[in-house]
């Protein structure tokens, strides 16, 4: 709530997509995986990102709608065909592909003239992981702490 505050506060048009990131987040964190899948999580968000940038710069490059049809395709089936094989690194890759198309779709939208919409998302992105890995250190040894059995 307090990230979904300040970012209204501040941009709401700009942090929007990233309000709806960070919850997406939040809420597949699972609290008996550790801290250091947290952070990995974060990563992997951040990761996608910066692909999202990337498949950007392409389309900036070959500007037309079977660039972005061949990019999106892309995208979806390599990240799809690595979700599909399973294991322990899926939700991580369900959070980097959710990054991904987020910074993609949102530079789309936003136009050849807001060339550094990227720039931005991508700072809110950092902010919002920030929030949510320094949110689970503060909570982690509480929830810890009540969910181990106390010897009778």
């Amino acid at each position: 709530m307090p990230v979904m505050l300040v970012f209204l506060l501040f941009e709401p048009l700009q942090a929007l997509p990233v309000m709806v990131c960070t919850i997406f987040l939040v809420t597949n964190f699972d609290l008996g995986k550790g801290r250091q899948e947290a952070i990995v999580r974060v990563l992997a968000n951040m990761a996608g990102a910066g692909l999202g940038v990337l498949a950007h710069f392409v389309l900036q490059a070959a500007p037309s709608l079977i660039t972005v049809a061949l990019l999106s395709f892309l995208l979806a089936y390599g990240i799809g065909a690595l979700i599909a094989e399973g294991g322990p690194r899926v939700p991580a890759l369900v959070l980097a592909n959710n990054g991904c198309f987020v910074i993609f779709s949102s530079a789309i939208a936003a136009g050849p003239s807001a060339s550094g919409v990227w720039i931005s998302r991508i700072g809110y992105f950092s902010l919002a992981g920030l929030f949510v890995v320094g949110a689970m250190y503060l909570v982690w040894d509480r929830y810890v702490q009540r969910a181990q059995p106390q010897p009778a």
